[in-house]
């Protein structure tokens, strides 16, 4: 699970956002049931040093991986909300510099 998990993030988030959710959602759904699995070992089955070596290595990618998407996510939402903010700014705003008014009011 945290190889199928781990690979499928390694190929980067799409640019779309129909594909970012389905990306989002397939990796959510991938994570849902690793943790299903994870839930069910016993310390017994962790007897083989080699495979829980490994275990804990993708584990670590698995983490570098997902915070690196986070961020990514974090970083456009950042830009999205200054875009929105920058909008806003100069559609709300009357200029009213380089207006000649003479005294007839015309």
């Amino acid at each position: 699970m945290t190889r199928r998990l781990l690979e499928s993030l390694r190929t980067g988030l799409p640019t779309s956002d129909d594909e970012r959710e389905t990306f989002l959602a397939a990796a959510r759904d991938l994570l849902g049931e690793r943790e299903a699995v994870l839930k069910t070992l016993t310390p017994e089955m962790s007897s083989e040093e080699k495979a829980v070596r490994e275990l804990l290595l993708l584990d670590n990618e698995l983490r570098q991986e997902l915070t690196s998407i986070q961020a990514l996510i974090k970083r456009d939402i950042q830009e999205l909300s200054l875009r929105r903010k920058s909008n806003q700014r100069y559609s709300f705003s009357q200029i009213t510099d380089g207006i000649y008014v003479d005294k007839r009011g015309v």
